[in-house]
């Protein structure tokens, strides 16, 4: 039988825990026992243990921590707490699966970093897009075929807030793009001077020079009327497209398409998966970042996303927005 790994929970009332990461886990209930959860409110404590299937609730986090002595520890608060806790779980050498991004600030990240390699211990950043089935599959076509000359990604969103420090939601399609196509040698770019109501930048593009030798685009828009995102990948005489709609959706905007020779070869879309894939933990990743990092914890690799990769996208989303946004939002 394979171990269950103990695991402890920080910020299980979320919303974003409860609906994405606890069902998750609650699947890798032969791998993983929920042993503990923390609170500070007594009623959600209760909720803790009588209606999520934990085995013990606690007031005070370093309590649960020093007394559970888990097997890791998953963090999912938000991003101004997360470095703190984060660093809390590392400091007592607990391996850590945390939301992303690892910080408020670039200088949080690092500080987590710093945290993860004093550990020594395996550490993972839930960027879930690297565990999409449809970017998994063109990512297999780049390593199958090579020859890739360029890579484009549009990322749009309907009506949201306007890109931060760190580049807003859009720094998941920054590390998307580092999934498939490796370390970003240089760029250039430029933001938009039309403003709307909050009178900050909601749009810029990016040329891109990959290590590889590749070249591509990044573009972003916040306040566009449909929210998805594209990935194309061309090679010689190939190309990849993958379409995915906003975390948590399931309709018309996810498919993946293989056109060789301008024949389309290959199509996948995923409302015309098995019936018990048709469902946002599967299309969006959720299961498949959750089964990784305890299959790494149980055969001692090393999880990935990292903590160091995950502050190298945060780095290079901070440097790309420096890059083109008013100097007064740089401040920010």
């Amino acid at each position: 039988m394979s171990k269950q790994f103990r695991a402890c929970v920080i910020g299980c009332t979320s919303r974003w825990y409860q609906r994405i990461h606890h069902p998750a886990l609650q699947r890798l209930a032969d791998k993983v026992n929920l042993v503990a959860a923390a609170s500070r409110d007594a009623e959600r404590r209760k909720a803790i243990t009588s209606q999520m299937g934990f085995d013990r609730a606690y007031a005070d986090i370093d309590d649960m921590l020093d007394k559970e002595k888990p097997d890791y520890a998953v963090v999912c608060v938000a991003p101004s707490s997360v470095a703190e806790l984060a660093c809390k779980v590392l400091e007592r050498g607990v391996p850590l699966f945390t939301e992303k991004p690892v910080g408020e600030t670039v200088e949080d990240g690092r500080r987590v970093l710093a945290a993860a390699e004093r550990a020594g211990v395996p550490n993972m950043v839930a960027f879930n897009r690297r565990f999409n089935p449809l970017l998994l599959r063109a990512k297999t076509l780049i390593e199958e075929r090579g020859d890739v000359s360029q890579y484009v990604c549009e990322f749009l969103r309907h009506d949201v807030r306007a890109p931060s420090r760190r580049m807003g939601s859009s720094l998941h399609a920054i590390d998307a793009l580092r999934f498939l196509a490796g370390e970003v040698a240089s760029f250039s770019g430029a933001g938009s001077s039309v403003q709307y109501f909050d009178e900050k930048m909601v749009a810029a593009s990016f040329h891109l020079s990959f290590e590889t030798g590749a070249v591509g685009s990044f573009t972003f828009n916040v306040r566009v009327g449909r929210a998805y995102e594209r990935y194309r990948v061309s090679g010689e005489n190939w190309m990849a497209t993958v379409s995915l709609g906003p975390p948590g959706t399931f309709d018309d905007r996810w498919w993946m398409t293989l056109e060789v020779g301008n024949r389309e070869v290959e199509r996948i879309h995923l409302p015309s998966l098995d019936p018990a894939r048709q469902c946002t933990g599967y299309t969006n990743g959720f299961w498949g970042e959750h089964e990784h990092f305890v299959e790494c914890l149980a055969t001692g690799r090393q999880p990935s996303p990292d903590v160091a990769s995950a502050v190298r996208s945060m780095e290079l989303a901070r440097e790309m927005f420096v890059a083109v946004a008013p100097p007064e939002q740089v401040k920010e």
